[in-house]
């Protein structure tokens, strides 16, 4: 009897160790992957300011704006005094940024030249000052960087820096590797060695001297050489920054949404590794998309260049905001120093009508269901809604339909969809109606209801056409 027993206990145990097993792999299976606080944070700023102010800004647009035909004629690119702007004023920057509803904004600290913004105290190997940036001899005199940091976090605008470690015209480098043969006047041609050094110094001087940042940018990547050090710089100085292209490297990476149109495709995950994502990835990579307020991919203030309509830009934020992706729209600074008039203007323009537009709903509800319905006081027009998920909880809805009925009886079809996140923009036709009920069909987890924060209905609004 005493065997029997042991055998019952034993065989009770293993049976409910299997079942715990199997109850924990069907969690995880089911379980769907969350942000970080970061993550989650900046993905609610929904549109930020990319501020593009560097060398480039007094020579052409382009990465690298320096070549051999401006670097000691013409612009004379070399020459760190051809970096000018004699009215910078970060705070008419603020005003625009406040103006289009930007929450934090990122600023070129180094591009492709290799000009730095910032008074570095990073040396050669044969102890010359970097020589290359404000604050050198006969170089525009102030710490652009410094006015920007304080002025930002005065404003209650996050900040953050881009910097480019693959290029530098300075130092001879195009995508990571030597570019001429035979490097120009003014050039210094370092070796690997040496300009890796420098990359990771001029990182840790940005990384620790200007405060928390929102964000990091590392266009053109990091390069594998570059992957151990960072990884611990940023765990060290910048634990809270959101990296754009920063996989690999950060816990709270944003990836690019793969086009700098403002027009990326529908549908965009907060999850996956590159362009538009992924439903099915356990990879919280928050999407991404970057784009010019100049027409023509034009990122660097180039005098004369048309500035794009309001109604394009009505059409960039529906295909961003509106699909779940951060709008990081660029600000090229001008050569005064300050936002041109003309890009001010739309940008006021392009946040007064998002405002105007989105500001007051209808009628909006909220729920942990599968079906939320709005209900109007009378027959009512609508021709678009916002659905919005609770993102800390993850993305869950994979598959969704919008119905409508004028007597709460018989239902008509609106409208379908799949990714929602952040934010979902769905426009449809001018439709009347009493009651608007969204049905999640199919969710992740498959049994478990998604968390909605907003389903509202919206009126139509000005297409911005003139």
């Amino acid at each position: 009897p005493d065997d029997r027993d042991g055998f019952h206990h034993t065989a009770n145990f293993d049976m409910f160790w299997l079942v715990g097993l199997l109850t924990l792999s069907r969690i995880f299976a089911d379980s769907v992957p969350v942000p970080t606080p970061q993550q989650l944070a900046w993905q609610k700023h929904e549109i930020a300011a990319l501020c593009h102010f560097n060398m480039a800004t007094f020579v052409r647009n382009g990465d690298p704006a320096c070549d051999p035909n401006n670097w000691n004629k013409k612009e004379h690119s070399s020459d760190p005094k051809t970096f000018w702007p004699a009215k910078l004023n970060v705070s008419n920057w603020v005003e625009s940024m406040k103006a289009l509803g930007a929450k934090h904004s990122i600023l070129t600290a180094k591009h492709g030249c290799g000009f730095l913004l910032w008074p570095t105290k990073t040396t050669f190997k044969d102890g010359k000052p970097y020589g290359y940036n404000v604050g050198a001899a006969g170089a525009f005199p102030r710490s652009v960087l410094k006015e920007y940091s304080d002025t930002m976090e005065k404003a209650g605008i996050g900040h953050g820096f881009y910097y480019s470690t693959g290029n530098n015209f300075y130092l001879n480098r195009v995508s990571f590797k030597p570019d001429l043969k035979q490097p120009l006047p003014g050039q210094v041609n370092v070796t690997d060695e040496e300009y890796n050094k420098l990359v990771l110094e001029h990182l840790h001087e940005l990384w620790t001297e200007f405060g928390n940042l929102t964000e990091i940018w590392f266009d053109h990547g990091y390069g594998g050489v570059f992957k151990p050090e960072i990884v611990k710089m940023l765990k060290a100085y910048q634990p809270n920054a959101v990296a754009f292209n920063g996989y690999g490297v950060s816990p709270s990476p944003a990836r690019w949404i793969g086009t700098e149109s403002g027009m990326p495709r529908y549908p965009i995950w907060s999850t996956g590794t590159s362009g538009l994502g992924s439903p099915t990835s356990k990879v919280w990579n928050s999407p991404d998309a970057d784009t010019t307020l100049q027409d023509f991919d034009t990122w660097f203030y180039v005098p004369g260049t048309p500035v794009r309509s309001l109604k394009t830009l009505i059409d960039v934020y529906h295909h961003t905001v509106g699909q779940n992706t951060l709008l990081e729209l660029d600000f090229a600074i001008d050569r005064t120093g300050n936002v041109h008039p003309t890009h001010a203007k739309q940008y006021k323009a392009l946040g007064d009508w998002i405002r105007d537009c989105y500001g007051k709903p209808l009628v909006s509800t909220s729920g942990h269901k599968t079906v939320l319905t709005i209900n109007f006081e009378k027959p009512t027009m609508f021709d678009r809604v916002m659905i919005q998920e609770n993102q800390a909880k993850g993305q869950r809805v994979r598959m969704y339909s919008i119905e409508y009925s004028l007597d709460g009886k018989t239902w008509h079809n609106w409208g379908t969809g799949s990714s929602v996140g952040n934010k979902r923009i769905q426009l449809g036709s001018n439709t009347k109606a009493t009651t608007v009920r969204l049905n999640v069909t199919q969710t992740a987890p498959v049994d478990e209801a998604p968390y909605i924060s907003n389903f509202a209905a919206f009126t139509s609004c000005s297409t911005g056409e003139q």
